[in-house]
């Protein structure tokens, strides 16, 4: 059932436990959303993985332009750094050489 779980897109860590009365207590961690990149309309997280979600999310802000690879890598790592709640407070990034 762990394994299952850990498939969807959004969660990062799952624990199932089971005590001695059968009562079963599921953990899930989910993965942080940094942002919605508009080129191709995917929310990336904090794995640079993407994910193709009809739901709009709200607190998540959004790339607006194309960027590189390399950038955007770069881009994704530096954001890994800052703490999530001010990742939420911003509303466009947009990159420019």
């Amino acid at each position: 059932m762990e394994e299952q779980l850990k498939q969807l897109p959004l969660i990062d860590h799952v624990n199932i436990k089971r005590n001695i009365l059968g009562k079963l207590t599921i953990e899930v961690e989910e993965t942080k959303i940094l942002f919605l990149y508009k080129y191709n309309n995917k929310y990336i997280t904090a794995h640079n993985k993407s994910i193709e979600d009809d739901v709009s999310y709200i607190g998540v802000p959004t790339l607006v332009n194309f960027t590189p690879d390399t950038v955007f890598d770069d881009l994704v790592a530096g954001l890994n750094k800052i703490d999530y709640n001010i990742i939420k407070m911003v509303n466009e990034i947009e990159y420019t050489p």
